[in-house]
């Protein structure tokens, strides 16, 4: 189950190929530092980018120009996965599923607090965009190579399967029974536990 909540909190590429619209970024210390105002004024490195006509009257004869940055948009997924984090739920879980007899009172308060957190995921979302640009200017030439990378990740979480109820040995124990020693049965779990939404991309 630990293998499969991490695995869908893992990055999502998007690869978009064909014609589109795409938004203008800003690239270049300078042009960052103006709110995205290039045009008229990168007159080098970056005019390749930002208006070449400007590379007819350059500022210097030579120029190199490197960057990388880094931006990040949460909207709730990875603050989610922090107090996944807080609730040492990859460490219950492990424990629970190597032997759900051992787990301590503790250890449900844990998991209890960590299918809260899980549930309340859905549809919660996270943007990290990674660009990098390589510009150089040779008197009223300019030659560049520019990248922006956009990755995604996405929670849909089953509210159906609320319960914490583990299968062990071909047996289904919920957890959080006051009777957690007795076998609830295939049905039940499969129709309302977590650990088979999870394992069954029921809940990613």
């Amino acid at each position: 189950m630990k293998n499969k909540i991490v695995l869908s909190m893992g990055i999502i590429s998007l690869l978009s190929i064909g014609a589109q619209g795409q938004s203008f970024e800003a690239v270049g210390c300078k042009a960052a530092s103006m709110g995205g105002a290039g045009v008229a004024s990168s007159r080098n490195a970056m005019a390749s980018y930002y208006n070449p006509a400007l590379l007819a009257k350059p500022d210097s004869a030579v120029e190199l120009a490197l960057g990388f940055g880094v931006g990040i948009v949460d909207q709730g997924a990875f603050e989610s996965a922090n107090d996944l984090a807080d609730a040492d739920f990859s460490e219950v879980i492990d424990k629970g599923v190597a032997n759900v007899t051992s787990l301590t009172q503790s250890d449900v308060d844990s998991l209890s607090k960590s299918r809260d957190i899980i549930l309340d995921m859905n549809n919660k979302a996270a943007l990290v965009s990674v660009d990098a640009f390589l510009s150089v200017q040779v008197d009223s030439f300019s030659l560049g190579v520019m990248s922006l990378t956009e990755a995604g990740v996405y929670g849909k979480v089953s509210q159906d399967h609320d319960k914490l109820i583990f299968e062990d040995s071909g047996q289904y124990f919920d957890v959080e029974s006051a009777t957690p020693a007795v076998d609830v049965g295939q049905v039940t779990y499969e129709a309302s536990s977590l650990e088979y939404a999870v394992n069954n991309n029921l809940t990613y």
